[in-house]
């Protein structure tokens, strides 16, 4: 359902407006439909089905997949989507995790848990299309090629001044909570002079797909190396064994070094990192690079107001932590907003967020801390730093608690 701005300036009420159409927005909108008659969703760009027609600007959401964790799979089930992204993903049945040159490695399985995979490696743009087309076939209405110009907070609801970028028209709406997914670049910087903790980061990422000699068997890598953190994980879609994604974190001198370099010689590059575990790497596609962003809000409720996603916390992006992460503190504030509303409490009071906020603490802390060591660990290649490196490796492959501990933090389990 879309908003026609038929006039200069309209006021109309609704129970939530969410500012972001992302993966996060999207999912949050749609778990919160079936309680919360009036929501509205805004986003600057335009939120429609075909994403990945040919004209789409967005280069990068066309080629990426993302890695869901088995919690992540739980909450989408909710959304009725499941079935049908599950014919397009790739799963991922094992982790394995080394540093080059290290003794040790992990290799964590999904029999650990009695469990039929850890994750799921799925399209971006194919489980945005499954969200977007679930949205507009919802009673959830959406503003697209929209940014938000003003928000004020009065007593009892939320005033959201926003600019329709096509006709020029400015509009206005009430809302009791206001729910902010809008990224990194979020306009709460900019309006409400939320503050955030930026950590600087050097680092950017390369991702390509890359044609395999022997299939992959639903194995997903993370490999360490001097010159960065590499994950290849199983392709999505087109029942290819033989097709795996790269994400290879570099500094960014180096990331730019090897983007200039021939497809040929990029291989090299990977295969002398990676080593042999899969055969020789026969082919890349295009390589595309993107950012490192490391940030946090310095807050993330106030009366009225909740911050969500990367707007809330951007984290070191291994094994898509990041979006996982997220997507639990979307189950969790949609189940605070229930009781919320059930016990016919005002859902944007600080009391009802407080308890949202107070739920998911832990899990964000320990989700930050975990990718940053993991970063923090792999990146000295001192002897004696890699010598206790390896005794760790080979401590969690062999002691299955462990294991199994290592297993279930990875799979969202907290």
């Amino acid at each position: 359902m879309s908003v026609t701005i038929c006039q200069t300036a309209v006021t109309k009420a609704y129970d939530i407006v969410i500012v972001g159409a992302g993966l996060v927005g999207l999912s949050l909108s749609l778990l919160l439909k079936q309680d919360f008659k009036s929501i509205l969703l805004i986003d600057k760009r335009k939120v429609e089905v075909d994403i990945t027609s040919s004209n789409s600007t967005d280069l990068y959401i066309n080629k990426k997949s993302i890695a869901l964790s088995m919690s992540s799979i739980e909450i989408i089930r909710q959304l009725d989507l499941w079935n049908e992204l599950e014919k397009v993903a790739a799963k991922i049945e094992k982790v394995h995790v080394s540093g080059n040159g290290d003794v040790g490695s992990v290799l964590l399985s999904a029999c650990e848990l009695d469990q039929k995979a850890l994750g799921y490696n799925v399209s971006t743009a194919i489980f945005s299309q499954s969200l977007i087309k679930s949205v507009k076939n919802s009673q959830v209405e959406v503003l697209s090629e929209s940014s938000v110009e003003n928000i004020i907070f009065k007593k009892e609801h939320v005033e959201i001044e926003v600019l329709q970028t096509q006709n020029s028209r400015v509009a206005s709406f009430n809302s009791k909570l206001l729910i902010m997914c809008d990224g990194v670049d979020s306009k709460v910087f900019d309006f409400l002079g939320v503050q955030k903790s930026d950590f600087e980061s050097d680092y950017e990422a390369i991702s390509t797909n890359i044609d395999l000699q022997q299939p992959h068997q639903n194995i997903a890598y993370q490999r360490f190396s001097k010159k960065g953190h590499m994950a290849l994980l199983p392709i999505p879609k087109d029942k290819q064994t033989n097709r795996v994604e790269l994400v290879w974190v570099l500094k960014k001198k180096l990331a730019n070094e090897f983007c200039s370099l021939s497809d040929e010689d990029f291989l090299k590059y990977v295969q002398d990192n990676f080593g042999y575990r899969l055969g020789v790497f026969e082919k890349i596609d295009q390589r595309l690079k993107f950012p490192i962003i490391r940030q946090q809000s310095m807050e993330q409720i106030r009366n009225g107001l909740v911050i969500l996603g990367n707007a809330a916390n951007s984290i070191y992006p291994i094994g898509a932590q990041g979006f996982n992460l997220a997507l639990r503190d979307v189950n969790n504030l949609v189940t605070v907003l229930k009781s919320a509303l059930t016990a016919k409490k005002h859902i944007g009071t600080f009391e009802v967020l407080d308890q949202y906020y107070q739920s998911k603490k832990n899990d964000q802390e320990l989700t930050t801390c975990f990718g940053d060591s993991l970063e923090s660990i792999f990146s000295h290649h001192n002897l004696h730093v890699r010598a206790l490196r390896s005794l760790g490796l080979l401590a969690i492959d062999i002691v299955p608690f462990l294991r199994k501990k290592v297993t279930k933090f990875g799979v969202g389990v907290r």
